[in-house]
């Protein structure tokens, strides 16, 4: 995306080129009508790129600089043109600098403004960034004394914008939704467009590429509307690499990215504007249909815009693809090429570039069997991983990551299968440390940022009014329960949320950056082979997978990139071995028909098990000691919806769930991060919240046979009575102390205000709903118990729980699910509850019953009140189930997640005592059937 270009554009323009062509005559006449007014003097600017007349414009206006030279509209001019004509950078720096000193020396408030705002994007370049934001800070006082809206608008832009030319994505996304929210209305036409440009661009950088696509076309709408073709031209190559990021995933086809790119050529080409028609050469050079010569043509044009108009993103990305032409043939040719571009990258500060330019290079030393390229490659993995921790969000540092993970699919594939002898001495070590640092390195700086709390303090206004904000979210949606509430009550409902969350999520930004230890970064312990072998038990073996793809046939003339292939680690204490396994299509394909037929509850599914038991499990599990009884599994990808536990060796086999004891991690990381520390100790009594009463104007009185909601059309859900039955049987269990809250009792503000060290388990049964595209909607539905409540107990109110060392069951649908992350899995409701200190998680894949769940938690029971682990327990839970004929369905979804050896009452419930204790299991398997939003759009269940 053409940030860079495009901040130099909005800057120095100040009305939008609508209009009838003018002519640099008429042009002279309006500055003489009116010779301080800005708007005026940009007839100049308009003119030239309508005319694509930047020689004329900038021969007149060094005319008239020649006989005014103390004029700093001609100097603002000027530099205007030259930043679009491509004379060099250097030049217009200059003559900004000029006209913001001789506008500040005439008290111009407008002009200094626009100028010292162009000046601090030249010195950003050059990474002089205190001069930079000196510059920043003098516009933004400027602003400030005028009172000007407009001003203080374009200063706010300009801050949204520096937010995105760091990599702080989430940072940038917030500041364009307030200008969107509180300003766009009263901004003028070009600040409007910015502010569109901007909402796309932290889009694609948080990873969200169709709400960036969605961005892009209403600012081309926009610009076309106001006839201001050269921006226009803008957001058409934007809507065209977005359309490449579609296309590599499977959700467009190549032909509808070669119109995206044949429609953006002749939107640059026709308004004359040199950088977009570089950014879109170099696309087209890359794309699909392109032959050798044309992709040259292409690339040597584009480099040469790029570096005439010192284009730091656009000349690296041409040197990058330069490379990869030339790798072939001329193997330093294109090392050359490559250093160039991490160079021009270091020495301008951009550390995307950066990140690039050594992943690229390191791919095409790996290419040619260079085993430098795997100390290149780490070189730029250390660097997108800087990225990522500039975010201060667990879903945008999620989202901007995911781009980068292809780097080390290819990576972990190059270490476990490099060509015939290069062979790394400690390839499987180092691509399983790889495969490592893809997984954990998100999770583990979410837990550390979740691990600040943010107290009150009458002291600090931010506090005090996110608390107000977050009272206001309670209301709104309060009201969304409500089936009554029409269409547009709930529109307007929506669109508050939509904007106090924006608000409650810069407030918490600000609050954060004033406490020191959240700036604190912790680089994750990324563990070796031999650390995992010491912490795994005798009977144990981790299997981590890797899903992705091989270099495949050329498509459609798109050519095709090897990503490394598909893995699994088996990794017992003895041993170590990495197999291969089929591409990430293949396997996608087969887990979808295989969940497809388990859905179905007529045992239709026996052949399917087999068939994904064969291609993920087959030569891993074959080669397995005898001993070995528990597989701990670390998904990647659609594996994250498997049920293992179901699977067969073959379809008359039984479901692998009467073998093994399975269970999943995140990582081998954060296993061992629990098992090296003690746990704490923790009572054993349990706080049940059951059957709440629902949070909404209108219940039904029929009992619910599915714990499922959909806040997006009010709640129709009734009382769940198996999950007091539920609740009841582990109260039984674990013995004095625990507690059990039904209907109006089981309350958000009860759960808030209790003293949750007092309780080894915290169990829900309950509806809950999962939102797949915002995760942060997702909730556990409970009755709302005061008024500043609204009964949605949502992962940000779970995060600050004392829940350290404990077990969380969560007994509702889809809870161990949610949004799926490029490399670390789903973000839902139950990685809330790790992010609060849980050690253990037991949830749900998809949609349960309500006399399904509780018969699955009433037979764990009987297994921790005789001493088992959470893990051993609900193998011994499934084997029942398995062997009383219950279809896969109704048994398989539910999953142990983190550490299944925590034991909740060591020794058993004592003679006399009840079933089982609880001491570590800390949020019951919330089983209830959360039903996904999506886009606000209810997914129904069976």
């Amino acid at each position: 995306m053409e940030t860079g270009r495009r901040c130099l554009a909005i800057v120095l323009v100040l009305v939008t080129t609508a209009g009838a062509r003018a002519g640099f005559p008429e042009c002279g006449a309006r500055v003489r009508a009116a010779p301080q007014d800005l708007d005026a003097w940009q007839c100049y600017i308009t003119t030239a790129r309508q005319d694509k007349a930047w020689a004329d414009a900038t021969r007149i206006l060094e005319t008239r600089l020649a006989r005014e030279p103390d004029n700093p509209f001609v100097l603002l001019m000027l530099a205007s043109v030259e930043g679009d004509g491509g004379r060099g950078p250097e030049s217009a720096e200059a003559h900004l600098r000029s006209a913001a000193d001789r506008f500040a020396a005439a008290g111009n408030a407008h002009g200094e403004v626009w100028a010292r705002l162009g000046l601090a994007v030249y010195l950003a370049r050059r990474r002089e960034s205190l001069a930079a934001e000196s510059e920043v800070r003098r516009a933004e006082e400027v602003a400030g004394r005028s009172g000007e809206r407009p001003l203080m608008t374009q200063v706010r832009i300009q801050r949204a914008r520096e937010a995105y030319g760091r990599g702080d994505y989430n940072r940038s996304w917030i500041l364009f939704r307030e200008l969107r929210d509180d300003f766009f209305e009263g901004a003028r036409v070009e600040q409007q467009g910015a502010i569109l440009n901007g909402l796309g661009n932290s889009c694609w950088g948080l990873g969200r590429p169709r709400d960036a696509m969605g961005y892009y076309r209403q600012e081309a709408a926009h610009w076309e509307k106001s006839g201001n073709r050269y921006d226009e031209s803008i957001a058409r190559y934007n809507i065209a690499l977005i359309a490449r990021s579609l296309w590599s995933d499977g959700d467009i086809a190549t032909s509808e990215w070669a119109a995206a790119l044949d429609e953006a050529l002749r939107a640059t080409v026709a308004a004359g504007n040199l950088t977009s028609e570089a950014s879109v050469r170099l696309q087209l050079a890359e794309g699909p249909y392109a032959t050798s010569a044309q992709r040259r043509a292409h690339i040597q044009r584009a480099l040469e815009i790029s570096r005439r108009m010192g284009l730091t993103g656009n000349t690296c990305f041409a040197l990058r693809l330069l490379a990869i032409e030339e790798g072939q043939t001329d193997h330093g040719a294109a090392l050359g090429h490559l250093e160039e571009a991490v160079a021009l990258a270091r020495s301008r500060g951009d550390v995307h570039q950066t990140a690039l330019g050594h992943l690229v290079r390191g791919s095409v030393q790996l290419t040619q069997g260079d085993s430098e390229g795997v100390a290149e490659m780490f070189r730029g993995l250390d660097t997108a991983e800087k990225i990522r921790a500039l975010q201060m969000d667990d879903t945008a540092r999620a989202g901007s990551f995911a781009r980068w993970t292809g780097f080390y699919y290819r990576l972990c594939g190059y270490l476990l299968d490099p060509p015939k002898g290069t062979r790394e001495r400690d390839g499987l070590d180092q691509a399983f440390g790889v495969s490592e640092r893809l997984r954990a390195g998100m999770m583990l700086d979410a837990l550390d940022a979740a691990r600040i709390a943010i107290v009150p303090d009458a002291g600090d206004a931010g506090v005090t009014e996110r608390a107000a904000v977050l009272a206001g979210i309670a209301r709104s949606q309060r009201s969304l329960l409500d089936p009554k509430l029409t269409d547009e009550a709930r529109a307007q409902a929506l669109a508050a949320i939509d904007r106090l969350e924006i608000r409650e999520a810069a407030l918490r930004y600000e609050i954060g950056g004033r406490s020191p230890a959240f700036g604190r970064a912790r680089a994750p312990a990324i563990p070796h082979i031999a650390d995992v072998q010491r912490g795994l038990q005798p009977d144990e073996a981790l299997l981590s997978f890797l899903l992705s793809e091989r270099k495949g046939a050329d498509t459609d003339g798109v050519r095709q990139y090897d990503w490394g292939g598909s893995w699994v680690f088996v990794i017992t204490r003895n041993d170590a071995r990495a197999f291969p396994l089929r591409g990430r299509k293949e396997v996608e394909t087969a887990v979808s028909l295989y969940l497809g037929l388990v859905e179905r509850r007529d045992g239709s599914e026996s052949a399917a098990a087999a068939t994904v038991y064969s291609m993920l499990l087959g030569d891993a599990v074959d080669g397995l000691p005898s001993t070995a009884h528990r597989l701990l599994i670390v998904p990647d990808g659609c594996l994250h919806r498997l049920p293992f536990e179901s699977l067969r060796s073959a379809p008359g086999a039984p479901p692998l769930a009467m073998r093994w004891e399975i269970d999943y991690v995140p990582s081998a990381a954060f296993l061992l991060g629990w098992r090296t520390r003690e746990p704490e100790s923790a009572p054993t009594a349990v706080l049940a919240l059951a059957d709440p009463s629902l949070p909404s104007a209108e219940a039904t009185v029929v009992a619910d046979t599915e714990r499922a909601g959909s806040l997006a059309r009010g709640l129709r859900l009734g009382p769940l009575p198996s999950a007091r039955t539920e609740a009841a049987a582990l109260a039984h269990a674990l013995g004095p102390g625990s507690r059990i809250l039904t209907g109006g009792e089981a309350s958000e503000k009860s759960l808030k205000t209790s003293d949750l060290r007092a309780f080894g388990m915290l169990h829900f049964a309950a509806h809950a709903v999962v939102d797949d595209v915002h995760p942060e909607h997702s909730a556990v539905l409970l009755a709302p118990g005061d008024a500043s409540e609204d009964g949605l107990l949502q992962m940000r109110e779970v995060v600050p729980l004392p829940l350290q060392g404990r077990v969380v069951v969560l007994s509702a649908c889809r809870s161990a699910s949610g949004q799926m992350i490029a490399g670390e899995g789903p973000l839902g409701i139950a990685r809330a509850f790790f992010q609060a200190g849980a050690r253990t998680v037991v949830g749900s894949l998809w949609p349960l019953r309500d006399d399904d769940a509780a018969a699955f938690v009433e037979a764990m029971a009987g297994g921790l009140a005789r001493g088992l682990s959470v893990g051993e327990s609900a193998a011994e839970a499934r084997r029942e189930r398995i062997a009383a004929g219950v279809p896969a369905r109704d048994w398989a979804g539910l999953i142990v997640l983190g550490d299944p050896e925590t034991i909740p009452l060591p020794g058993g419930a004592p003679s006399g005592g009840g079933a089982f204790h609880g001491g570590l299991l800390i949020a019951l398997l919330l089983i209830a059937c959360g039903a996904a939003i999506g886009l606000l759009r209810w997914r129904a269940t069976p």
